[in-house]
């Protein structure tokens, strides 16, 4: 399912922080509740109300590249950084249950870094941490991890060959399922210029 909610979001932009510029966000969300029917019964999604911020710090990385990293952390019905309402990850629910977001919450720290006009090279790192608490009695705690890197060498202005790789890594608290996702792509691109995000490639 996915619902729609109430969202108070603040930001405040460009404050001048560790020879670089910082924003801040503060996210109040409520909803009111609804009932959603099903063939087999109804489906009760409770009334609940939660807050959000995030911390993002931006600053200059070597020749035309740039570094943010990002921090959130999110609460009850606010959990997940969005503006609708959708299903609580690792959790099922069955017609004449009740979806209760009290104490589901979530933590993220975003690491994103790219490196842009250093020569004939380009390129972009990203990494994610997150750990997810969803409430449930038993495999209450999601952890996912993420990194990612993209470099690429420009030839001429129009041609490139660029590398993707990737792993990702979740698990799941008390002995539940855990897995890793690797990615590796090579490939020559056309761009319209020599940029770390030219597009269309």
């Amino acid at each position: 399912f996915q619902l729609a909610k109430n969202t108070f979001d603040l930001r405040l932009y460009e404050l001048p922080l560790l020879g670089g510029k910082t924003q801040l966000a503060l996210d109040y969300g409520a909803f009111a509740g609804d009932t959603l029917s099903f063939p087999q019964g109804p489906l009760l999604v409770e009334s609940n109300s939660g807050w959000a911020g995030a911390v993002t710090h931006e600053r200059p990385f070597a020749a035309g590249g740039r570094n943010k990293l990002t921090l959130q952390y999110g609460t009850g019905i606010a959990y997940d950084f969005r503006a609708v309402v959708t299903v609580i990850p690792g959790r099922t629910f069955s017609p004449g249950e009740s979806v209760d977001f009290d104490d589901v919450w979530q933590w993220r720290v975003v690491e994103d870094l790219m490196l842009d006009k250093a020569g004939p090279v380009t390129l972009q790192l990203g990494a994610v941490w997150q750990e997810l608490e969803n409430g449930a009695a038993v495999g209450n705690r999601l952890s996912w991890y993420s990194l990612g890197l993209r470099p690429a060498y420009h030839f001429n202005r129009h041609f490139s060959i660029e590398l993707e790789a990737g792993l990702d890594h979740s698990k799941v608290s008390d002995g539940g399922l855990s897995g890793s996702l690797y990615k590796v792509t090579l490939a020559p691109q056309i761009t319209p210029k020599v940029a770390a995000l030219s597009r269309p490639s």
